[in-house]
Formats: C-alpha cells, structure tokens, sequence
C-alpha cells in the first residue's frame, strides 16, 4: 500500500499555539498532541443524510454546551490519567494535522468528561476523541492512543456517551487511513474539496464498531451486512498487547513487536497503537504472521479468527436490498454523495435488480434481505454495466433487451433509450458532454455505440472495434473498448472519432484510465495486466504486470495513481484484491489482498469494480466463493479517494488524482 502525504504542510494548524493550553501531565510530544482521532457517527444521523447529494460539513463555527461523556478502556481494564481530547481533522490537505477543540484528563476509573463550552470549527463535518498516554496497569504507557469516531461536532449532545477502545481505534484506523499522514504518531486531514468523504468515512466505521458499547458490531446488528467481527476482535486484541504490556498474561516488549510488525516498507516505525493501526489498515499484508502472534491466550475481544489470516485487509459484505445469492452483482459505480449503485441479475433470470447503498451501509433501495427489492426490477432484464453522469443520472446497460435505461437520481425511471446498434450492451461509460458510451458484446460488425445526452444515436455512431465488447471507459481525449473475442483493446480519438484497434494477445476485460491518460487493461487471457498510452503504444513489458497466482477480471484507479484489479486466484474459488503501483510494481501479496479465513475481502470474480471518496473499494461479484455469503464487498480504507461519479472526473481531467 501507499503512505499518503500532506499536500499543503505549510497550511497545518500551528502546534504550539495549542499545546501551550495543554496540561504538563499530558505526557504528548508536539506530533502526538495532534494526532486526528477518528469521528463518531451514528447510523441514526449519517442515515438519512448521505443518500441527498448534500455536502453536510460547511458552516460557521458553532459554541457548544454539550458534555460529552464517555470511558477508556485497555482491553477490559480502565486507562486512567490518559489526556483525552475532542479533535477536528484538518481541512486544508490530505494528512494535514487538525485542530483540538477541547481536551481532559481520564479518571482513576478511565472515565471523562470533556469540559465546555467549546467551539467547533468551521468546515468540521466530523469529530472524534483521541486518548494518549495513561496507565493501564502496569504504569504510564506513552504508546497508547485510542480513538473513536463522534460524529459531527455540533450534532453532539449532553446525552454523548463513549466507550473508546480498541475496537474502535481499530475501525477508525481503517475507516480514515486514506487521510491519514504516519511519521511516529498519525495526523488526519482531507482537501477543502472533499469534505463528503471524510464524513462518508464514518460510515463503515460506525459498522465495524459500536462507540457506544466499545464493541464489534456482530451478525444481525444490520441485516444485509456481513461483519468481518471476528477479524476486527483480532486486530483489537492485536493492539491490546500493546496497551496492557506488563500486566497480568501480557508479556513486555509487546509495543516493540506491534511496532517493528507495522512499520510500512521503506517507511517510518509508528510510536503509539493507533498509528499502527493505520499502518496496518494501509498496508494489510505486511508481517500478518507477527501480528497475529500478539493474541495472547486470554485476548480480551472474542471471537477471533481461529488460524492466521492471509493479509489484515477488512471487508464489510452486502446481500441485501435486492443484492441476492441467485443473482449475481455485475456493475458497480459510486454517485457524488458516495451512495454506492450495483445491477443484479445475469445469473438468475428471476433476479433484476438496481441496489443503491448509503455510505453509511443502509439499502436506499428497498428492504434489506427480500430478493424482489431493488429499484425498478420490472423494467430490467439482464442489467450489467452502469454510468453515473454530471447530472446524477443512472444509466443501465440493460442486456436482456437491447436497451439501455436511464433512471434519475432518486432512481425514478426517467426513459427506455433504443438504438439500432444496441445489440447485447454490456459496460457503459458517459464522457465530459455527457454522452453515453455502450460495449455491445453480441454485436458482429459495429460493437460500440454512442448515445448523445438527448437520448438518440450520435450520427458518428457505430464504431467497429474488437469482437464481443466487455467493458468501456471515457476519458478525456478517448474513449477506450475492451473485447472479449479479438484479443484487442480499441481507442476511438474523440476530436477524430478514428478507432485504433491494439492487439494485446488475449482476452480482455475491464479496462480504467489514469491521470496520464494511459489505458490499463485487465487481461483475463493470461491473468496479468496491460498499460497502454494515449498514443496505442504498450508501455507494460512483454505479457504484462504479472499477478503470480491468478487471473485479472476489472480494473480501476485510485486517488494516487495506483492500480486495483479484482482477481480470483489459480487453486480455488476464492477472490483477491490485486494492486500495483502507476509504474507497474505488485503492491499486494501474490494472490492479492484475500482477507481473513472467515470472511474474504473479494466475490469471485471481481465483475465490478470502483473506488469511493472516502478510498473505499466496492467490488461487485457474480457467483461469490464459498465462504463469504455475499455477492458486493466494501472493503475499507485501502486505497486512496477518487472524484465521484467518474463522469465529474473525466470533465475536469481529474481521472487518478484525489479530490
């Protein structure tokens, strides 16, 4: 994975000017003082707001008499004499430190209350609690830092209760490690542009953990969500050998093996147990053995996962809302307020459905577990690939009929689009003007069609590329076809409209475009992936990046640059998340980012993938392994944040940069 860095470091809040109010018995270093601890959110509040479109964080500062109340625990034992401080993420650059609003010291008991009144800032959509230092048993332990997400500042009330654990440092870590910056302790910070995201971030978090009870929310918490809470017990009781060494069953020297075990490649040793928990949420495979060997005997978080997990990647799985075991997810795309859309029903033909998912992880789209939910089922017939436009719209390669449907965006049916090329569209995409782009599998002649924003066939359209076509991506000077029969990938120059067809030596599927307008391609023919530049050259070596134990299916790109593929791996039926950086190089595993025993991060094969603008990646599946009774998987944190919808992205040439 990747260390994301501050962009504007010159814009952090001065340090001293804060510190200077701190306690002495604080014990924090300048860099520990401004540690961003994660944001609380209850469902009950992000619920209703992100499936809006509204941007919820801006306004003006705001005094607050809420007195909030709360617990610090290390494992079961009480933190007492920890400082515990109320703390805004910065606003002005990714890793960027952000601001303490107010601050208090932990009790014998490990109980607070943060004093007030206070001021929360402007632009501050989310808030959380950091606690550092203390004694939890065995004296002052200047490693411990815990966190836990509160929500929006002046949303809190008198009634805020907390329980900080590491259960919920664990799933902060995750849910904010692509805003975090780690160099001994972490700060948190996103770009005035994507305010969104880091509150949508809360969401998974708030599933992983309750705040309110210092838990792992567990199987029936929220119908249609799979927990990884056996995972999330384990990476806790991971951290928890830290901040209990030296008492009764933990060992010392427990935070030197956190901490060496955590330490990214070529990068810095984290100096407290929530920078290693970001470590770990950015770097998922690294050192999982060692890891895992710190759950002591007695671990205080239960159940854990039974054996070592292949990497500590975390995953939360849907298959509610019209999501079914007898469908099959195909397309996935995420909207501007992140609300997450995936098309269900190539695998049953009694099963079609389009889901929408708030980032909070609520079925916008009907009821939670019925297989007839969904929007609109009675019009789909075998939808697949979908494309958000600037406006909002859905449109939905319809394949059954030949059609392609566009639905508003409260995902009312807006018209029923026919085109004389259409001829079993498959993946779909919308350019800067809004038009729509369709690849048309069972097409013999003519396999692209263009739909301008009117709804009608652009005069230029069909284009003849490559026989089958399985996936289209529009970026701003192209747009680039992938195809199933013909071995080739086709550009067609959107100032010329010329098609150049590039032969690449197998079967392709999913193909994305980065900042440099570069294609990359997912070559399920020989299982690696392809780079090719604006011009048609191939920029990868002979056969591609290589994926050692798998094959490729779809393909996207982050925030920075790097690459993610949905793969399924040679010798089972399981999926991995495969990623490589801009230049090429395999930064996951071999068989990718597989997950915990219990519950893998991937469906099997990967048929959608996309990447939200908290860095979440959402993957849709079409038959699901055996051990993971889902067919769409989030899994959180791993990668960097993108501008959502794609379509935004493609106008404003922001492809492969953060918001």
């Amino acid at each position: 994975m990747k260390t994301l860095g501050p962009e504007t470091p010159g814009t952090a809040v001065p340090l001293d000017a804060q510190l200077s109010q701190l306690p002495v018995s604080s014990h924090l270093t300048a860099g520990q003082g401004f540690r961003v601890a994660l944001l609380g959110v209850s469902l009950a509040v992000l619920a209703p707001l992100v499936g809006c479109g509204v941007v919820q964080n801006v306004g003006a500062p705001v005094v607050s008499e809420a007195a909030i109340s709360g617990k610090l625990h290390g494992g079961q034992q009480p933190v007492a004499g920890a400082l515990v401080q109320l703390i805004a993420p910065g606003t002005t650059g990714y890793g960027v430190a952000g601001s303490v609003i107010t601050f208090t010291t932990s009790g014998p008991d490990g109980s607070f209350t943060l004093p007030r009144p206070y001021t929360c800032p402007t632009d501050s959509g989310l808030v959380y609690i950091l606690a550092t230092g203390g004694d939890a048993g065995a004296g002052l332990n200047t490693a411990i830092a815990e966190a836990a997400i509160v929500g929006r500042c002046s949303d809190l009330t008198a009634s805020t209760f907390v329980n900080i654990s590491e259960v919920t440092t664990v799933a902060a870590a995750y849910a904010l490690a692509p805003f975090a910056t780690v160099t001994g302790t972490a700060t948190i910070g996103t770009s005035a542009t994507n305010l969104q995201g880091l509150y949508n971030a809360a969401g998974p978090a708030n599933n992983l953990a309750s705040v309110a009870s210092g838990f792992a929310h567990a199987t029936g918490d929220f119908p249609g969500i799979v927990l990884p809470t056996a995972e999330i017990n384990t990476l806790a009781d991971i951290l928890a050998a830290c901040i209990n060494q030296g008492t009764v069953n933990v060992a010392t020297g427990t935070c030197a093996t956190l901490f060496t075990a955590a330490t990214p490649p070529l990068g810095t040793a984290p100096a407290d147990t929530f920078a290693a928990a970001i470590d770990i949420a950015l770097h998922p495979g690294n050192h999982t053995a060692t890891l895992f060997g710190l759950v002591t005997a007695a671990a205080p978080f239960q159940p854990t996962l039974p054996t070592t997990p292949a990497d500590f990647s975390v995953a939360l799985g849907f298959n509610g809302g019209g999501i079914t075991l007898g469908g099959g997810t195909i397309g996935v795309a995420i909207d501007a307020a992140g609300n997450a859309w995936i098309t269900t029903g190539v695998a049953n033909a009694n099963v079609h459905s389009l889901t929408e998912i708030s980032p909070a992880g609520v079925y916008l789209s009907g009821a939670t577990v019925a297989a007839s939910t969904g929007f609109d089922s009675s019009v789909l017939s075998g939808p697949i690939g979908l494309s958000i436009d600037q406006s909002g719209a859905i449109y939905v390669a319809n394949n059954g009929q030949n059609n392609v449907l566009k639905f508003n965006s409260d995902a009312s049916l807006n018209s029923t689009i026919t085109a004389a090329s259409l001829s079993g569209p498959n993946g779909i995409a919308t350019d800067a003007n809004g038009n729509v782009w369709v690849a048309n599998f069972t097409s013999t002649i003519n396999r692209v069609t263009e739909i301008t924003k009117a709804g009608t066939e652009a005069t230029q359209s069909p284009f003849a590329t490559g026989n089958g076509g399985v996936d289209i991506a529009a970026g701003p000077l192209a747009i680039w076809e992938t195809d199933y029969a013909s071995n080739e990938v086709s550009r067609i120059d959107l100032s010329s409209f010329a098609v150049n067809n590039i032969n690449i030596g197998g079967s392709s599927g999913g193909i994305a475009i980065d900042h440099a307008n570069n294609a990359w391609v997912a070559v399920t023919g020989n299982g690696n992936v392809y780079e090719i530049s604006n011009t048609g050259a191939i920029l990868s070596p002979f056969g591609g990046f290589v994926y050692p134990n798998g094959s490729v299916q779809n393909i996207t790109v982050d925030g920075l640059g790097n690459i993610f593929a949905g793969g399924y791996l040679s010798d089972t039926s399981m999926g991995g998340l495969v990623e490589f950086s801009n230049s090429g190089v395999l930064l996951s595993p071999d068989n990718g980012f597989y997950g915990s025993n219990v519950i893998p991060v991937t469906p099997q094969p990967a048929e959608g993938i996309h990447i939200d603008g908290s860095g979440n990646v959402w993957i849709a599946g079409s038959n699901g392994g055996t051990a993971l009774p889902n067919y769409v998987a989030e899994v959180i944190g791993i990668a960097a944040p993108v501008v959502t919808p794609r379509s935004v992205a493609v106008t404003n040439n922001t492809l492969g940069t953060r918001p």
